[in-house]
């Protein structure tokens, strides 16, 4: 707002500090402009547009040197020029968080994809297993096995069994979701007798569907939990840079900045690929993957200004460190959730 038109008062509107009526157009104590005069609707959006618009340049100053410019930010942040860039933490997060609303679309998007196969994969089972006794049928099988629909083959006593068997494991999985842990129990909702065999055996597909279902928690589990794992391994991560650089003159919260920046880049890049392969189908993965492993050396080596060898070395060091310690975060969160369970 232009300050020739304000109207100035003796105190100010928000936290009562005294002005100079005459002075003061901005409050010295919470910087609210001295101001009693009513907005109007124009003035309103013309804020409203100015500030969208300063956001929208200091977004795009930010996001395009960051995928097309692996260590310049940093570089930039070192230096001293950081209010024209959003700030390393921020960014980060907000990045973070885009990443895992697109996970949950890719997730959704896939689980909607296997069920749709798995209804398909009954619907064409049951019409073979009706009309088993037709050759055309069992031509159809034999075709579908082949493209690994089914497991199946031609002799019709194998398929009625290979059916029967698969027809179990379905039926097994889903009285395990409906909380069937008993073996007494599960026999009875399958009509199998209770002996010592059906006992022992059905014990086993029962440990065994609810281990595959452990294992499909813990990989759930773990994609909405790894931007967090991530975060909180970042003074770890620019720990070991700081060890690796020790001889160079940087403090720890430069190295901590490359790290929030190199994770950012790492996560959108994940995110627009993710996008992509949501709308398109198409799977751009190993070309992401490339770009990755073209980015963070050449990262590396703008920011710490070192030759390629050493670079190279400490890369591996680096990626070796950081292995170590994912797996370490992944095993005790994979223990927190068995526990869980």
């Amino acid at each position: 707002m232009d300050v020739k038109h304000i109207l100035r008062e003796t105190k100010c509107l928000n936290c009562a500090t005294p002005l100079d009526q005459e002075k003061d157009n901005y409050c010295p104590h919470c910087g609210q402009l001295n101001n009693s005069r009513k907005e109007t609707a124009f003035e309103l959006l013309k804020d409203l547009v100015g500030d969208f618009l300063h956001l929208d340049s200091k977004v795009m100053g930010t996001i395009i040197p960051l995928l097309f410019k692996p260590g310049w930010l940093t570089l930039q942040y070192i230096a001293g020029k950081r209010a024209s860039y959003l700030h390393p933490v921020k960014m980060f997060i907000s990045i973070m968080i885009i990443f895992v609303i697109v996970s949950g679309l890719g997730a959704s998007h896939e689980e909607k994809l296997t069920q749709e196969k798995k209804d398909a994969k009954d619907s064409i089972r049951t019409a073979i297993l009706e009309n088993l006794a037709s050759n055309d049928s069992l031509e159809l099988a034999d075709s579908l096995s082949k493209n690994k629909l089914l497991s199946i083959n031609k002799d019709s006593t194998n398929f009625n069994i290979t059916y029967e068997e698969n027809a179990t494991i379905e039926r097994i999985r889903d009285l395990s979701k409906k909380g069937v842990t008993n073996v007494d129990v599960l026999l009875d909702s399958l009509h199998k007798e209770k002996t010592f065999f059906n006992k022992v055996l059905y014990a086993q597909g029962l440990k065994l569907v609810n281990l595959n279902k452990m294992r499909a928690g813990l990989k759930e589990y773990m994609s909405h939990k790894l931007p967090w794992i991530i975060f909180s391994l970042m003074p770890v991560f620019a720990f070991v840079l700081w060890i690796l650089y020790v001889r160079r003159k940087l403090f720890f919260v430069d190295h901590l900045v490359f790290a929030f920046h190199l994770h950012a880049f790492f996560f959108l890049l994940l995110s627009f690929t993710g996008l992509i392969n949501y709308f398109t189908e198409v799977d751009l993965s190993e070309l992401a993957t490339l770009y990755l492993l073209f980015y963070i050396p050449v990262a590396m080596k703008r920011v710490y200004q070192q030759n390629w060898g050493k670079t190279i070395v400490k890369l591996f060091l680096l990626s070796f460190s950081y292995l170590i310690l994912g797996l370490i975060s992944t095993f005790f969160v994979g223990a927190i959730l068995f526990l869980m369970y």
